[in-house]
């Protein structure tokens, strides 16, 4: 029997508040189905729904006295967790039952079929940031709208994204938060942003330069929001995910072409067009090596779950540190060197991912046929023509 969540919906009020862009029930039903959840009572006295966005795949059901059946999780509706500690209940299924506290107070609990109430509890104490009490009060919504926007920081941020862009990104995704502004309308404006700051590159003269590499970073910096608030809202898609690519991946095409326009006109040589036209395009081939890479593991979960040489270059091409390069480069007025730098990297990156690929997919498709067909592959081993085959994994 698969696990059920139990809400105990203590506090209406509370529970129909808003904080970060949702109710507080709201966000507790998608943070269940996130989680893994298909199934939530709630227990207590029926609200009407009607004007919450509810999640797919979440039967959801108001719980009378003992109608809710072990095996179970309960949580106080106003008491948010993140989704990974919902997430280790399913996975581990405790056989008996548990206890999750925030200090003395009891946050989560697990009660397991046929459990006996004189066995003691196993008691696990939550890390700090692993939950947050709700507030109905509006002036006290700030730090839990701090809590709700720390799952905006990613893993494969670079060093200065990490520790400076986020700083910036996340102040604006607060205050957008409330806001009927989406995830998308983020990436068109940062697009734009980048377009324009691209474009400027194209005019010859230090100052357009400089004012371009200025907007160029900026434009990485509401790029981040884009995503803060498609997690905090739980907007996310792949539709979006795919807009904020390509947008970024636009702006890097444009910037490599003005660049190398701009040079050529200000030089009258036509080197920069050449470099800028091989930084251009070879950045637009591994774009689109990492966008089928994207779509593959879309349509293979097995290919998702594993980490791969080519994946882990998409998240380098995803990184934004080297723009400080190039602000500091202009700044010193020089983006020659910047254009010779990317001229000769981006075809040897895009030659890069183009043989992982090619690479990768023979092995998978090696790796198909030899699990189809296993009884063949360990009569072939046992007859002395070889030991077995080298499986390669197939990405992320």
């Amino acid at each position: 029997m698969k696990p059920k969540l139990l809400l105990f919906l203590h506090n209406p009020e509370l529970a129909l508040s808003h904080v970060g862009g949702l109710a507080v029930l709201e966000r507790q039903l998608f943070t269940a189905r996130r989680a893994g959840f298909e199934e939530l009572w709630i227990s207590g006295h029926p609200l009407d729904l009607g004007g919450l966005r509810l999640p797919e795949g979440l039967s959801i059901h108001w719980a009378k006295d003992g109608e809710c059946r072990p095996p179970y999780a309960t949580l106080a509706s106003g008491h948010f967790v993140r989704i990974p500690v919902l997430r280790s209940i399913i996975e581990s299924t405790p056989k008996g039952p548990c206890q999750w506290l925030r200090g003395d107070a009891v946050v989560l609990q697990w009660v397991p079929e046929g459990s006996d109430r004189a066995v003691a509890p196993k008691r696990i104490q939550l890390g700090p940031d692993d939950s947050f009490i709700a507030s109905a009060d509006a002036d006290d919504k700030g730090p839990c709208r701090d809590w709700l926007l720390a799952v905006g920081i990613k893993p494969q941020d670079g060093f200065m994204a990490r520790h400076f862009d986020r700083r910036i990104s996340m102040a604006i995704s607060k205050r957008l938060l409330e806001t009927p502004v989406t995830p998308n309308h983020m990436t068109i404006a940062s697009t734009l942003i980048g377009l324009t700051g691209a474009s400027l590159f194209a005019i010859p003269g230090y100052w357009s330069s400089l004012s371009g590499a200025l907007l160029i970073w900026f434009h990485s910096v509401i790029d981040g929001c884009d995503g803060e608030l498609a997690r905090v809202k739980f907007l996310e898609s792949p539709g979006g995910a795919d807009l904020d690519f390509w947008g970024d991946n636009l702006v890097h095409f444009a910037l490599f072409s003005c660049l190398g326009l701009g040079l050529y006109l200000a030089e009258g040589s036509a080197l920069p067009l050449a470099l800028g036209a091989a930084s251009a395009l070879s950045g637009l081939g591994s774009a689109a090596v990492a966008y089928l890479e994207r779509l593959a593991r879309r349509r293979d979960p097995a290919r998702a779950s594993a980490q791969s040489k080519l994946a882990q270059l998409e998240e380098t091409l995803a990184a934004r540190d080297f723009i400080y390069l190039l602000v500091a480069l202009a700044a010193l007025g020089w983006t020659r060197p910047f254009l010779w730098m990317s001229g000769l990297g981006s075809p040897a990156f895009f030659a890069m991912t183009l043989y992982l690929r090619i690479s990768k997919g023979v092995g998978h498709e090696q790796s198909q046929r030899t699990d189809s067909n296993p009884q063949g592959q360990a009569g072939r081993a046992s007859a002395g023509h070889g030991s077995g085959h080298q499986h390669v994994h197939s990405g992320r």
